[in-house]
């Protein structure tokens, strides 16, 4: 795919779409510093596009820039939201922009992206699981333990044993 991608960026290197789709494919494959460039390079050529915000959250999330990630993930929520919404997309945003400010120990800001993500998409597993360990942090061992619980369940209907078991290890090794 990369060399592919490099192919068509002969041919039109100035395409915000290939350079974010190279950028992907440089991210899969771990080549980061790479994968910045090119999602670099594309917001430069069209700082209006919210997958090259996005893309480079990831990127800088995965580096743990945390504070890089955030004004990614916000420039891209801002991009989207002009644009008229899109609920799934802002739902993997605020809960990746979550993990971020979790990550800063900024527990106020997580959970309020995280219930923001939870608002756009209420059965997502992961994110209840996500802020059943914000509010374990804040001592909410109550909401953490529903939360968690409520994972869990979600997780053993989706058929996912394994994600269900370690809720429940997390469960039981937070003491809730």
């Amino acid at each position: 795919a990369i060399a592919s991608y490099s192919k068509a960026l002969d041919v039109n290197p100035k395409d915000p779409d290939i350079l974010n789709n190279r950028c992907s494919a440089y991210f899969a494959t771990q080549q980061l510093e790479l994968a910045i460039t090119d999602c670099d390079r594309g917001s430069q050529v069209n700082p209006r596009s919210e997958a090259l915000y996005l893309s480079r959250g990831n990127i800088r999330l995965t580096q743990e820039n945390y504070n890089g990630a955030i004004q990614d993930y916000s420039r891209s929520l801002d991009i989207i939201e002009e644009a008229g919404g899109n609920p799934f997309r802002e739902s993997s945003i605020y809960s990746n922009r979550s993990s971020a400010r979790f990550n800063l120990q900024d527990l106020n800001g997580a959970l309020a992206d995280i219930n923001k993500a939870l608002e756009l998409n209420p059965g997502d597993a992961s994110d209840l699981y996500k802020r059943g360990l914000i509010k374990a942090s804040l001592n909410d061992k109550a909401g953490a333990k529903e939360d968690m619980q409520k994972s869990a369940d979600t997780y053993l209907e989706e058929g996912s044993t394994e994600n269900y078991n370690n809720v429940l290890s997390t469960i039981e090794q937070l003491g809730l």
